[in-house]
């Protein structure tokens, strides 16, 4: 009778433990699902022709970068007008005060 009731508790554990696992598995099988269905309607912007195309809005997420999770910083810091001779500076903020002093040292 004791081995019996022992067995019985055993199997109630087993049972709610793979219950569990069954739930954790599901909740991160759907996270992953979410994620994936979040990431595919989130359409890149067409490549352009030629550099006279490339056009960067202000708003965009291409002009940052995730340096910790959940912290983006600015990546592109500063850019002339599209055309063929277009110039792109990317850097982290911190980069512009350096630019700017090498600049006005070098070149004042």
């Amino acid at each position: 009778m004791v081995a019996v009731q022992f067995l019985d508790g055993v199997y109630k554990m087993f049972s709610l433990l793979s219950c569990l696992l069954a739930c954790l598995i599901y909740l991160c099988m759907s996270q992953v699902i979410n994620n994936c269905v979040q990431n595919l309607s989130q359409v890149p912007p067409p490549i352009p022709a030629s550099l006279k195309h490339l056009i960067i809005p202000a708003d965009s997420e291409y002009r940052l970068y995730e340096h910790q999770r959940g912290q983006f910083e600015t990546f592109l810091l500063a850019e002339t007008e599209p055309g063929n001779d277009a110039i792109l500076i990317f850097g982290q903020p911190d980069d512009i005060n350096f630019i700017k002093s090498y600049i006005h040292y070098n070149y004042h």
